[in-house]
């Protein structure tokens, strides 16, 4: 088993560039031996910067910093979602990712696409894990990021439902017996993230 960790993600430090695996001594010792032929090396700046980071205090503050980040993003995604009919957001174990169920009869990359020609708003398509009409984005930022992000792909998702709304009118109906049936405008329910966790 290798744990594998870096200074970008939970430490906010992706600049600095560095990284650490633990693992069984002879498979570090073979990391070494190929790491010579990938990295010349880090820089003096980058090892100061990171010696702080890791220290145990400021390691603590650094960490407090990114959870809250995490619980106060996902809550804004949560309460953004409640007021919607189209959107049901699944809640993360752990991470700082969450997947959000969307109805909208839209693959997740025309989504994507579409969020960000009309909003400027970036999501990663859930299709990129291997689940079909899904978008994944990160809910662990200022508030005013992940209010914005909401804002914007709200935004899009009650025009394409009130243009659905409006085909579904236009389309003619069609006898199913003796009853009349439309198509049904929405997809099965399907999904988007935002950020929090596991899917």
């Amino acid at each position: 088993m290798l744990a594998v960790n870096s200074t970008s993600k939970a430490y906010g430090l992706p600049g600095l560039r560095l990284g650490w695996v633990v693992g069984p001594r002879d498979v570090i010792a073979q990391m070494w031996a190929w790491q010579d032929y990938i990295t010349i090396c880090t820089t003096k700046l980058a090892n100061e910067l990171a010696t702080v980071a890791l220290s145990p205090h400021v390691r603590a503050r650094i960490l407090e910093r990114t959870r809250t980040y995490v619980r106060r993003g996902f809550a804004n995604v949560e309460r953004w979602a409640a007021g919607r009919d189209d959107v049901e957001i699944m809640a993360p174990d752990a991470a700082a990712i969450c997947f959000a169920k969307y109805r909208h009869a839209i693959g997740s990359t025309e989504l994507v696409m579409r969020l960000i020609k009309e909003q400027s708003t970036f999501v990663a398509p859930g299709d990129l894990f291997a689940w079909m009409a899904t978008c994944a984005s990160a809910s662990a930022c200022r508030t005013t990021t992940s209010t914005r992000a909401c804002g914007a792909s709200g935004s899009c998702s009650t025009r394409w439902s009130r243009r659905a709304v409006r085909a579904a009118a236009a389309r003619p109906r069609r006898r199913q017996g003796d009853e009349l049936a439309e198509a049904d405008t929405l997809g099965d329910a399907s999904g988007v993230g935002f950020a929090e966790g596991r899917p």
